[in-house]
């Protein structure tokens, strides 16, 4: 888990799974790059393929 994402599960207490979830999205934000008019389809690829039980 990166710092950031490490310091939002600290300051909220969050529960295993609460924290898993966070985990995921802080894993899928490194990953895709965010920014407007993206290629939404290969972001979806990126998805799937680190989580193929996705959609």
């Amino acid at each position: 888990m990166n710092r950031i994402a490490n310091t939002i599960k600290n300051r909220l207490s969050l529960r295993p799974p609460q924290a898993d979830s966070l985990n995921i999205l802080a894993e899928l934000t490194d990953k895709l790059t965010l920014q407007k008019n993206g290629d939404l389809f290969a972001a979806l690829e990126i998805v799937k393929s680190a989580y193929p039980t996705c959609c």
